[in-house]
C-alpha cells in the first residue's frame, strides 16, 4: 500500500511536495515524483529542481510502502517504454505473476509475428519495419518484477488500443478490463499523447482516492482527504449535510465527503480528466439477483464541458455477461486436495477460491501477519494461510497471528485465539486493548485527523492500537473483513427473512403491534432487556415497506430514526433488481457500509503505521461464488451455513459452535470517560454533545443511562455525538454545525 498525490498542473509542484511529506506514513520506504527536475530521474530523496514548474502537464507523486519487489528498480512513478504512459499505484494485484506470464507469452507471440512479417517483406523486397519490445511495457522491465509493471502493461494496452475513438471507447474498455483484475488498488495514469489523467479504484473501494476540481478546471487528487484542504486555489468548505450522514451511517458515504468541493471516487469506478472535463465509468460488478449472478455495468452520461457528468444524473445500463473464473488451484498442497478439490461441490469450490485468494494475498516480499479472533472469518483465513505457508515449505512464510485482548471483559477472545493458533501451529501475539481515557482521546483525535473528518465507528480506536503493534510484526496483514457481508453473518439478515414474512400481514395489524410493543417498552419502570427491546425495534421497523425496514436497521442513530426526513440512506438498493430483502441488505452492506466503514477504517488506521491490510474474502472470485448461492442457504441455521462447512474441517472440533464476541469495545464506558475528561462532569458533557439538537433534557438523561447500561444503539448514538464535538474542538473548528 502506498500514497498517491497529484495535480493536472505542474504549478502545483510545491503543494505536491508538501503533501508527500504529510503522507509519509503511507509510504515509509521512499518517494518519487514525475517529472523530476533533471528530466531523467523520477525518484529522489531530496527536493528536485523546480525548473519544470512552468511546463504544461501534470505532477505525480508517490509514497512507497515496498511489499512486492523491494528493489530500487520497482520504485514509482513508472513510465512505459515509449514514454506515453506514467503510472502511480497503491495496493496489490492478486495473481500478478500469472498475469505477467500471460503478458509475456502475448508479447512473445507479437514479436514472433512481427519478425515473420519483416522477413517476408525483406524476401519480397518490401520496406523493413522496426521490431522490438512492447512499447507500453515498463522501462527497465527486465530489472523490475513488481505488480506495478503488470498493471501499467494492462492499462497501457487497453488505452492505446482505443486511439481511434478515444473518448467513446477508452473508458468502457478500461472498466471491462479492470473488472477482471483481482486484488485491491487505486491508480493514477497519465496519457502523454492525449493529455488525459485516469484515476481508478477497485470494486470494493479498499484503496481511496479523493479529488477536487478547481475553478479553472485543473484537478487535484490524493490518497487521503487532508492534503486537498491545502491545495492552492480550491474552494473548500464544510458540508452542512455531513453531520446527519455521520449520525446515520457512522461515516460520509462516497462520493460525498465532509467537505463541500472535495469528492471521493466511488468503489469500482474510474474517472478520466481531459482538458478540464471529467467523465466517470463504473466497473461491471458481481451482484446476486432474482435470476442468479449477474454483472451490472454503469455507463457515463453525456459529457458536458467543465462538468462532472457522474454527478449530473447519468443513466445505468444492466447487462448479463459471462464471468470466467478458474476453479482449479494448482497451488494446493497434495494433502489438502481431497478437501479442497471437489469440482461438483459448492463448499469445495468456495474453499478453492478462498485458498487461492489467501495465497495471492500472501504473495509479497515482506513478512505477513494475520489477524485472529474468535470469529469464523479470521479462523478461515488463518487456516488457509497456514496451509499456504506449509505448502511453500519455508518457515518464514508462516504468518504471525495477532489478537486484541480485553483482559477480564466479556469480549475477550484471547483464549480462543490461543486454541486456534496452537491448532494451526501459528505464532500468536496478544495486543492489549487501550482503556486509559487520555490514551483513548489521543487515538480518537489521531483517527479523525487521518480521516480528515468525523468517523463514528469506535472500533477505529482499537484498529489504531492494533495497527501500531502489527507494524512491529509485518507490513502486510491478512484479515477476515467482508466475511459477514459476503456469507450472511449479521443477525439482521436473518431478521430480514422474518420481516419479509411479517410484511405480508395487513398494514394496520403491523402498526398496531408496533404501537403496543413500543408503548410497553417506554412505560416500563426498568430498562427493558435486549430481547424485548429487539422485538419492539423489529415491529417498529416493519410498519411500512421493505425500504423502511432497510432504513431502520441501517440507521445507527436512535434520535434520527424518529425524525421525519432524517432516515434516508445513501446508496439504497433497487428492490426491483434484488427482490429478496435479506440479499438486498447484504448488497447494501457490500456497496455502502463495508467500503465506507470497515475498509476505510482498515486503510486509514493501518496506513497510519505503514501496515497494509489484505482481506482475501473480498476477492472477486470468492464474492462471485458466494453470490451464486441463494441467501436462504447462507442464512440457514445460525448463519454463514455454507462458509461454516468450508471452514469447519480446518479448525478444532466445536470451535465454530461458540458465537464470536465481536470487535466492539465498551462503547458506553468509553463515551462516558472521554466526555468527563473533556468537560468535567456528565451534565456539562450532555449539554455539549446535544448542542443544537431538539432533544429534551429528560430524554438526554435517559439515553445517557441506556448507553451506560450496555444498550449498544444508545451508546453508539452518544459516541457519534461525542466524535462530532471532538472533531469540532480539535480538527474541524471551521466546520459549521447544522
Amino acid at each position: 500500500m502506498c500514497g498517491l498525490i497529484g495535480a493536472t498542473t505542474r504549478a502545483a509542484r510545491s503543494w505536491g511536495l508538501n503533501a508527500a511529506r504529510d503522507l509519509a506514513h503511507r509510504g515509509p520506504d521512499g518517494w518519487g515524483i514525475w517529472p523530476a527536475g533533471d528530466g531523467e530521474k523520477a525518484f529522489s530523496g531530496q527536493h528536485p529542481d523546480t525548473a519544470t514548474n512552468d511546463k504544461a502537464g501534470p505532477v505525480l507523486l508517490h509514497r512507497r510502502l515496498a511489499t512486492t519487489d523491494t528493489s530500487p528498480q520497482a520504485r514509482q512513478p513508472v513510465i512505459s517504454r515509449d514514454g506515453r504512459f506514467v503510472l502511480i499505484f497503491n495496493g496489490y494485484i492478486a495473481g500478478y505473476k500469472r498475469m505477467r506470464a500471460q503478458l509475456d507469452r502475448a508479447a512473445l507471440r507479437a514479436e514472433q509475428a512481427a519478425h515473420t512479417a519483416q522477413v517476408a517483406r525483406t524476401v519480397t523486397g518490401g520496406a523493413a519495419t522496426a521490431t522490438g519490445a512492447d512499447p507500453v511495457a515498463v522501462k527497465d522491465h527486465d530489472q523490475s518484477r513488481s505488480d506495478t509493471d503488470v498493471l501499467l502493461a494492462l492499462l497501457g494496452r487497453v488505452v492505446s488500443g482505443c486511439d481511434e475513438k478515444y473518448g467513446d471507447r477508452a473508458g468502457p474498455a478500461l472498466a471491462q478490463m479492470l473488472a477482471g483484475v483481482a486484488g485491491a488498488y487505486a491508480f493514477a495514469l497519465w496519457d502523454n499523447h492525449r493529455s488525459a489523467l485516469w484515476l481508478g479504484v477497485d470494486a470494493m473501494g479498499q484503496k481511496p482516492v479523493y479529488f477536487a476540481r478547481r475553478a479553472d478546471g485543473h484537478l487535484f487528487f490524493a490518497s487521503e482527504l487532508a492534503p486537498l484542504l491545502s491545495a492552492p486555489g480550491l474552494d473548500v468548505a464544510p458540508d452542512a449535510g455531513a453531520r446527519d450522514m455521520v449520525r446515520r451511517h457512522l461515516f460520509v458515504p462516497a462520493p460525498q465527503t465532509p467537505w463541500h468541493g472535495i469528492s471521493q471516487l466511488q468503489p469500482g469506478h474510474i474517472m478520466c480528466w481531459q482538458h478540464g472535463n471529467i467523465a466517470r465509468y463504473g466497473l461491471p460488478t458481481v451482484r446476486a439477483c432474482a435470476g442468479g449472478v449477474s454483472q451490472s455495468a454503469q455507463v457515463p452520461a453525456v459529457r458536458q464541458p467543465g462538468t462532472d457528468n457522474a454527478a449530473s444524473g447519468g443513466g445505468d445500463r444492466q447487462r448479463e455477461t459471462v464471468v470466467r473464473a478458474s476453479l482449479d488451484d494448482e497451488n494446493s498442497p497434495a494433502a489438502d486436495r481431497a478437501v479442497l478439490n471437489r469440482p461438483s461441490d459448492v463448499v469445495g469450490r468456495l474453499r478453492r477460491h478462498v485458498y487461492r485468494a489467501v495465497a495471492d494475498a500472501m504473495t509479497c516480499d515482506r513478512p505477513v501477519a494475520c489477524l485472529l479472533s474468535g470469529g469464523m472469518d479470521s479462523a478461515g483465513v488463518a487456516a488457509m494461510a497456514a496451509r499456504v505457508a506449509r505448502h511453500r515449505a519455508r518457515r518464514a512464510d508462516m504468518p504471525v497471528a495477532a489478537v486484541m485482548g480485553f483482559a477480564g471483559q466479556p469480549m475477550d477472545e484471547t483464549m480462543r485465539a490461543r486454541q486456534l493458533a496452537s491448532h494451526l501451529q501459528m505464532p500468536l501475539k496478544i495486543i492489549p486493548a487501550p482503556h486509559d481515557p487520555e490514551d483513548l482521546l489521543t487515538r480518537l483525535r489521531a483517527g479523525l485527523k487521518a480521516f480528515g473528518g468525523p468517523f463514528g465507528n469506535p472500533a477505529m480506536i482499537l484498529t489504531h492500537c492494533l495497527s501500531q503493534s502489527v507494524a512491529d510484526i509485518a507490513p502486510v496483514c491478512l484479515t477476515g473483513d467482508g466475511g459477514d457481508e459476503v456469507f450472511g453473518g449479521y443477525r439482521r439478515y436473518q431478521m430480514a427473512q422474518r420481516a419479509e414474512k411479517w410484511l405480508r400481514a395487513p398494514a394496520f395489524m403491523r402498526r398496531y403491534a408496533s404501537y403496543v410493543a413500543n408503548g410497553s417498552v417506554r412505560t416500563l419502570p426498568v430498562q427493558p432487556g435486549q430481547h424485548l427491546a429487539g422485538i419492539a425495534k423489529f415491529l417498529a421497523a416493519t410498519t411500512g415497506d421493505r425500504g423502511d425496514v432497510l432504513r431502520a436497521w441501517n440507521n445507527r442513530c436512535v434520535i434520527t430514526r424518529t425524525r421525519p426526513g432524517h432516515g434516508e440512506l445513501a446508496g439504497m438498493p433497487s428492490f426491483d433488481a434484488i427482490p429478496d430483502l435479506a440479499r438486498a441488505m447484504m448488497q447494501f452492506d457490500l456497496d455502502v457500509n463495508l467500503p465506507g466503514n470497515q475498509l476505510a477504517m482498515s486503510d486509514r488506521m493501518g496506513m497510519a503505521f505503514g501496515v497494509e491490510y489484505r482481506p482475501p474474502l473480498l476477492d472477486r472470485a470468492v464474492r462471485k461464488a458466494a453470490a451464486s448461492i441463494p441467501a436462504k442457504d447462507h442464512l440457514a441455521g445460525a448463519g454463514k451455513a455454507v462458509w461454516r462447512q468450508a471452514v469447519s474441517p480446518f479448525v478444532p472440533a466445536g470451535y465454530l459452535d461458540v458465537a464470536k464476541a465481536g470487535f466492539n469495545p465498551p462503547v458506553g464506558q468509553w463515551m462516558h470517560d472521554i466526555a468527563v475528561l473533556l468537560w468535567g462532569d456528565e451534565k456539562t458533557a450532555q449539554n455539549r454533545m446535544f448542542e443544537d439538537m431538539p432533544v429534551h433534557a429528560a430524554t438526554r438523561q435517559k439515553l445517557w443511562q441506556r448507553a451506560l447500561g450496555n444498550d449498544f444503539d444508545a451508546a453508539l448514538t452518544l459516541w457519534n455525538l461525542l466524535v462530532w464535538q471532538v472533531w469540532q474542538m480539535y480538527d474541524g473548528s471551521s466546520a459549521q454545525t447544522p
